[in-house]
């Protein structure tokens, strides 16, 4: 008597072929209605997130990949301590006659920033503030962490401060709100945006004032 193993293998097929049909109709799927985060949506009604990346604003991008450690160029002796959110680059004192009509910051030492200069542009609430040896307030542009979270931050600052970096408040803001509109009087254009230029208009914290209380 002979066995017809084809036969047998037949059944176990089947099966195999229906729980890997029934596997993937049972796959979450994306809710095309949703904008900014997508919702993930399964067959027990139970969601998550999936994140999308916030387009980040072209003269934050320059400014966090500059060292500010390098000598400039034409004038060898001089530090590239200065900044200009029109061109988004650094510069030394020497340079700064082509940047004067721009909005710009300066005496930017050991990857930190005077808080009465960036303030002029930006809302620094929040940041814990350090002094230099000449008393100045200053902010750090960089966190020391990786991790970007008001949580990571706690470690690095006392209970009366949110950011331990400009950085930090710049995620923060741009993650919750989408952009930088409530806190810095720069219009610039996004990192994916084909647009290079920027303005400012009027003057400092009465124009983040203004947009506070609208």
């Amino acid at each position: 008597m002979f066995l017809n193993f084809s036969k047998l293998a037949k059944p176990r097929e089947n099966q195999i072929q229906n729980r890997a049909v029934s596997s993937f109709s049972n796959k979450p799927s994306m809710d095309s209605s949703t904008k900014g985060k997508g919702k993930v949506i399964g067959n027990d009604e139970e969601e998550s997130e999936e994140t999308v990346r916030v387009p980040r604003p072209k003269w934050y991008v320059a400014l966090m990949n500059e060292s500010f450690h390098g000598k400039c160029r034409i004038h060898q002796n001089n530090r590239r301590n200065f900044f200009c959110f029109i061109c988004r680059t650094a510069f030394c004192h020497d340079c700064v006659d082509p940047h004067y009509p721009h909005p710009r910051i300066q005496g930017i030492e050991d990857g930190m920033v005077g808080l009465e200069e960036i303030s002029k542009l930006m809302d620094c609430s929040d940041i814990q503030t350090r002094f230099s040896a000449y008393d100045e307030k200053k902010i750090p542009l960089k966190p020391k962490h990786t991790e970007m979270s008001i949580k990571e931050c706690k470690k690095f600052i006392s209970k009366a401060f949110m950011f331990c970096s400009l950085s930090c408040k710049v995620e923060h803001e741009l993650e919750k709100v989408g952009d930088l509109h409530r806190i810095c009087v720069l219009e610039d254009s996004s990192e994916s945006s084909s647009e290079d230029d920027q303005t400012v208009s009027g003057s400092g914290m009465d124009i983040l004032m203004n947009r506070k209380q609208k």
